[in-house]
């Protein structure tokens, strides 16, 4: 984002920031935001569709260039875990 104002970011879990100098590769589904410095492509995380899929990774993005990439920790285990005991019991 540019300009002035206020800026919300919501995520699934903690958010981290990863320095990039060159190539850094990460599941599309724990990216948050990043520095317009970088450069990216979406693509499969394994060379076919099939074994991308059942390999349980999907898309990845690669990004390139300098900058700072900023991603959550997107833990369902650790979630469950945090809300579970705050749920009604089951009937």
């Amino acid at each position: 984002m540019t300009g002035n104002g206020e800026l919300l970011l919501t995520s699934f879990g903690g958010i981290y920031e990863v320095p990039v100098n060159g190539e850094y590769i990460v599941d599309t589904g724990h990216i948050v935001a990043f520095e317009k410095s970088l450069t990216f492509n979406i693509g499969k995380a394994n060379p076919s569709w099939w074994g991308a899929f059942l390999g349980g990774e999907g898309l990845v993005c690669r990004f390139q260039g300098q900058g700072k990439v900023y991603c959550q920790t997107h833990n369902p285990g650790a979630f469950g875990q945090l809300v579970g005991p705050q749920l009604p019991p089951r009937k």
